[in-house]
């Protein structure tokens, strides 16, 4: 019988994983599963994998992170809205390839532009401060967000907005002034993305690892398979399509049947 002490970590740790697979599920079936825009300007062989129905998984702390990230967003949410800024929120879009939720719409007088929350560490949030470039993923994914909606009232452009999430006495703002990007500046950089991804997948090639040089483990779920010769990964799709499940925390494959449901 489990103790007090370890039935209360038991029941944290399972609600952090339960809460990041509900919360960043998508709509479509499994047949219709598609390319993640929130994971634009990432690892091509990951997100081709990710597509194919391999999972990626991650210690208890990294969920905590994403848990504490949903929080802030929520914080973020509030005080727009407390302001009548606040037009809509985590609505999807998508093509046939594609498909994503964007975080948010904000209106000031008649202009409504897309915005995207990045709850950011001390160490990032300083380099902003100071003037920094922000990742490129960032500004890709929020694009990409702006190029796939319908929305006629929409800017061609979206905003970025940072908070920081550890505020101290020696970085002191919250929350920094917000990078507006506008769209036509990065738009053949992403349909040539896109182009990318879906010629992979019609013409069923496994891209090369495009990862950074300073990739690790513990951040990148896809870890091993970025390391794999085509050949052995194209073992483990197979066992996808013999209807088992992959998963992959970075440091080790799993390989389960898939539960049947009654």
């Amino acid at each position: 019988m489990k103790n007090l002490h370890d039935t209360i970590i038991e029941a944290w740790e399972d609600h952090l994983v339960a809460s990041r697979t509900v919360s960043s599920s998508e709509h479509t079936t499994h047949k219709e599963k598609k390319f993640y825009v929130s994971d634009m300007g990432k690892c091509k062989r990951m997100r081709y994998l990710k597509r194919k129905g391999i999972t990626g998984e991650y210690g208890t702390d990294m969920y905590y992170t994403f848990a504490y990230g949903d929080f802030i967003h929520k914080l973020g949410y509030k005080a727009l809205e407390a302001k009548n800024l606040l037009v809509s929120t985590e609505q999807y879009v998508e093509l046939e390839h594609f498909i994503g939720r964007y975080d948010g719409k904000i209106q000031n007088e008649k202009k409504v532009t897309m915005f995207d929350f990045k709850s950011t560490n001390p160490y990032i949030m300083k380099k902003i401060v100071a003037g920094g470039s922000d990742n490129i993923e960032n500004i890709m994914q929020l694009l990409t967000y702006v190029l796939l909606d319908k929305d006629k009232n929409l800017t061609p452009s979206g905003v970025v907005i940072y908070i920081n999430k550890l505020p101290s006495d020696k970085i002191e703002p919250t929350i920094i002034k917000p990078r507006e990007y506008h769209l036509e500046t990065y738009k053949d950089e992403i349909k040539e993305d896109m182009d990318i991804m879906i010629d992979a997948w019609l013409t069923n090639k496994i891209p090369k690892c495009s990862c950074p040089s300073w990739s690790i483990q513990k951040y990148n779920s896809y870890y091993l398979f970025c390391h794999m010769e085509d050949k052995e990964i194209k073992k483990y799709l197979d066992y996808i399509k013999a209807g088992k499940k992959i998963s992959s925390d970075g440091y080790k494959i799993n390989v389960k049947e898939k539960e049947k449901t009654i």
